[in-house]
């Protein structure tokens, strides 16, 4: 049983919630949000991320290349009126 990719991330603005949906700017794809949570010291199952948490969240993919490290992934529909962290550029 593998929980697929999972994702380190730091929310800057809003919330995520378990559920929803995310949209990843370097693979232009959404994903639906399976499981999500905080490390302390190990995972701890949450039902939302909010501004200035640190956390994790998974979303069944199975390919680590469909993300970078440093990317901006946007809550549903905040891809349409947000713009990526600036400073982003692919690891060379």
């Amino acid at each position: 049983n593998t929980r697929g990719v999972v994702l380190l991330v730091a929310v800057r603005d809003g919330e995520l919630k378990r559920g929803g949906k995310i949209y990843c700017t370097y693979s232009k794809k959404s994903y639906s949000v399976q499981e999500m949570g905080i490390l302390y010291p190990g995972p701890r199952p949450l039902d939302n991320l909010r501004s200035g948490q640190i956390g994790f969240i998974m979303v069944g993919a199975k390919d680590i290349r469909s993300f970078r490290v440093g990317e901006t992934v946007f809550a549903d529909g905040g891809h349409k009126t947000g713009e990526p962290f600036p400073g982003f550029r692919p690891a060379q």
